[in-house]
């Protein structure tokens, strides 16, 4: 039972949000099919369509099709293979070209109870959109816009105002990012496969004899910093430089309508092809271990096979007047001073006195005084 519930809690809310991405974009396709069917008509010639590589022959159900299952089944498919393929490869790379003087050791992880998507699938959804950019911008010529693009697109192309130019660029890049989450999926889950092996490694040696810091990394986390370099805020600035575009076109035509659909629609795809990684990150915490041990298998084969455990201790440093001092170094005075022992002859313990633990209590012997004779005369007179 509490296996059941620990699944619920881990995956509840990723499969929730995965139902509602395909739900919303489920809802915009019903919406142009029954409440506006004469901004694209289904019966036009030619036929209003994307792509002849698509299953279907209308732009309203292409699009469909394109969100709900291409992308999806891409990212998940990219996923799956990458894996396999390129982390075993990236292991050896970093071992043999990288790591000569560095020390490989295997980190043992608990489980996680939750999935990040957001910080898992943010870069990724970067480096597709990256590349669909770069491929829509230099490498869309003409010949392979007549193999990709429809006859509809391409007479658009062809004898368009800017606008309807702006408008195919755009169809391009979408037509292009299914193929590009692919590869961005094949990339990044191959490092996704080396952190589940809890490979990491340290410079300790290396830097004995310089005055490097020496660190501790995993090797996935090494290839994660150069592969999301080239997702990085260039991309985001690029993206909305797309979406600036195609709003100014928009209101250069007068129709502000258009243009802030267009706005909000964007803004959205962004966080929606986020959602588009949960298929692929789910499957990714399903096959944890089997995922971990298989490329530990390859590991051993270059000779990583010890355990290492990381513990990390913070010490604080206390400013003298003379130099910074750890505070293991320190002679610190009790917390505690002994002011009055009776039964002894000492009044009071000095401080240096007394390094051990504190008592729990310390029992203080009550007394009284003894009375003077002379006082106890004038006492027994005054009573006479």
């Amino acid at each position: 039972m509490s296996r059941i519930i620990f699944f619920i809690k881990k995956y509840l809310l990723p499969v929730s949000l995965f139902v509602i991405y395909e739900v919303f974009w489920l809802v915009v396709g019903l919406i142009f099919i029954f409440f506006f069917p004469n901004v694209f008509p289904k019966d036009a010639f030619p036929k209003i369509e994307l792509s002849p590589w698509l299953p279907f022959d209308w732009i309203v159900t292409e699009f469909m099709f394109i969100f709900m299952v291409y992308i999806p089944v891409a990212g998940l498919m990219g996923y799956l293979l990458g894996g396999y393929i390129l982390a075993p490869i990236f292991l050896f790379i970093h071992k043999k070209f990288i790591g000569r003087n560095l020390i490989y050791g295997i980190q043992e992880k608990p489980t996680p109870t939750r999935i990040k998507f957001f910080g898992k699938g943010f870069f990724p959804i970067l480096f597709s959109i990256m590349l669909a950019t770069n491929i829509t911008a230099k490498y869309l010529t003409e010949g392979i816009e007549q193999l990709f693009f429809s006859d509809y697109l391409l007479e658009i192309r062809n004898f368009g105002d800017d606008l309807r130019n702006e408008y195919v660029n755009i169809v391009g890049l979408l037509i292009t990012i299914p193929w590009t989450f692919g590869v961005s999926m094949f990339l990044f889950s191959s490092i996704w496969f080396l952190k589940n092996s809890g490979i990491i490694y340290t410079n300790e040696q290396k830097v004995k004899s310089i005055s490097e810091p020496f660190i501790i990394r995993s090797v996935g986390g090494w290839f994660h910093t150069i592969i999301k370099g080239y997702a990085g805020i260039g991309v985001i600035v690029t993206y909305f430089t797309v979406i600036v575009d195609l709003v100014n076109s928009f209101l250069i035509d007068h129709e502000i309508t258009s243009a802030i659909i267009a706005l909000v629609l964007w803004i959205l795809l962004l966080i929606l092809l986020l959602l588009a990684t949960i298929p692929g990150l789910i499957i990714n915490e399903m096959i944890r271990d089997k995922s971990g041990a298989y490329v530990r298998r390859h590991g051993a084969r270059l000779g990583i096979v010890q355990f290492a455990e990381i513990k990390l201790t913070f010490k604080k440093k206390i400013l003298s007047e003379e130099e910074l001092i750890p505070e293991k170094d320190l002679v610190l005075e009790p917390e505690y001073e002994v002011t009055k022992v009776f039964e002894s002859s000492i009044d009071k313990f000095s401080t240096q006195d007394f390094e051990s633990e504190t008592p729990e209590e310390v029992h203080e012997l009550s007394f009284k005084e003894e009375e003077s004779p002379s006082e106890s005369n004038i006492d027994e007179t005054t009573d006479n």
